[in-house]
Formats: C-alpha cells, sequence, structure tokens
C-alpha cells in the first residue's frame, strides 16, 4: 500500500511539472506577441516604416495560430487537472493544489491578454487598411 500511494505522488508530481512547462511556452508566446504588438503601436505609419508595420502585423498574425493550439493544449491539460485536483483534495496536498490553481490563474490571465492583443492586433489592421485605401487615392 505505502508503495502505491508512493508511486501516485510521484505521478501527481511529474503532472504539475507537465503542467509548469505548458505554462512556461505559453508565457513565451504571449511574450512574443506583446512585443510585437508594443512595435507596432510605436511605429508611425508613413512610407517609410509602412512595409516594416505590414510584415511585423504578418508576423503577429502568424503568432496567433500557435497560440490558439497552445489554448487548446492547455484546456486539455486543465480538463486533466480537475483530476488531479480531487486527488491532492483528498490527500490534502495542499502546496500541489496550490500550485495547480496558480498556474491556471496565470493561463486565464493570458488568455485576456491574447483577447486584448488580437482587439489592438485588429484595429491596426484598419488603421493600416485606410492608410492603404488614402495612398491608392
Amino acid at each position: 500500500m505505502a508503495e502505491s500511494f508512493h508511486f501516485d505522488m510521484n505521478s501527481l508530481s511529474i503532472r504539475c511539472d507537465d503542467i509548469s512547462s505548458e505554462m512556461q511556452d505559453w508565457r513565451s508566446v504571449c511574450s512574443d506577441i506583446i512585443e510585437l504588438m508594443n512595435l507596432l503601436v510605436s511605429a508611425e505609419i508613413n512610407n517609410l516604416t509602412y512595409p516594416l508595420c505590414r510584415m511585423k502585423q504578418k508576423e503577429i498574425s502568424n503568432l496567433l495560430g500557435p497560440v490558439r493550439s497552445h489554448i487548446e493544449a492547455s484546456e486539455a491539460i486543465f480538463r486533466r487537472s480537475k483530476i488531479l485536483k480531487e486527488l491532492l483534495m483528498q490527500h490534502d496536498y495542499i502546496v500541489l493544489l496550490k500550485r495547480i490553481l496558480e498556474e491556471e490563474l496565470h493561463l486565464l490571465d493570458m488568455m485576456r491578454n491574447l483577447g486584448e492583443a488580437q482587439i489592438s492586433l485588429l484595429q491596426y489592421d484598419n488603421k493600416l487598411t485606410l492608410h492603404e485605401m488614402s495612398l491608392s487615392l
């Protein structure tokens, strides 16, 4: 019985590490998006910087695909984490439970930031489109 219990603890620790690793990947992708968004916002739209802005906008769009994949992967991990939470609460492993909950809160915060970045990207795309139209007149 003691061996079985020990195995369960190791399994829980490994799964918690998997969740943390996934969150690190998620944070990295989101910070790339935020960095590019800041570059776009700070760039002036004129004939010299316009091609650079459009290129950077495409980079952001390309990053959004992997972000969606990260969201889906994270959702799958957190569905599994509900089972972990039940096990953790049964055995009163508060430290591990706290760690999982902190990661979930961080994921929700990152998803909110991603939503804001997507809105900013759409607004910026509208500005670039208007600029393209004014150049063609």
